[in-house]
């Protein structure tokens, strides 16, 4: 498996940090959680840039 590393600017790193404690979650696993269904479902239509 490939490990990358995302750097995200403060406010937008706040806001995922927040939306994953709303969740119930860790950024990280947030992040990982909607990079993975972003590559294996590889929707069709753009509704994928604004989950």
């Amino acid at each position: 498996m490939t490990e990358m590393r995302i750097e995200l600017p403060p406010n937008v790193a706040e806001a995922l940090e927040q939306r994953a404690v709303e969740l119930g979650t860790t950024s990280d696993q947030l992040l990982t959680m909607v990079v993975v269904e972003a590559v294996t479902e590889r929707p069709d239509d753009e509704d994928w840039k604004f989950r």
